[in-house]
């Protein structure tokens, strides 16, 4: 949820159906939670950091393509 809501930007009611969770504030302290724990935790800072390279440089790879309706 924490990186869905970084990386794409994603409103909480659409991060939720995703998650099969009904209630959006339930999403926002899910991510709020680990929004402080990445502010102590370097560990876990690293290791989401590295998710997000992963994704980030994997989006710079895939050509965009434009398909007409």
């Amino acid at each position: 949820m924490y990186l869905t809501r970084g990386l794409r930007g994603e409103r909480l009611v659409d991060i939720g159906r995703g998650f099969n969770i009904s209630k959006y504030s339930s999403v926002s302290s899910a991510i709020e939670k680990i929004r402080k724990e990445v502010l102590t935790n370097g560990r876990l800072k690293r290791q989401i950091g590295k998710v997000e390279a992963v994704f980030t440089y994997s989006q710079k790879q895939t050509p965009f393509l434009y398909v007409k309706a």
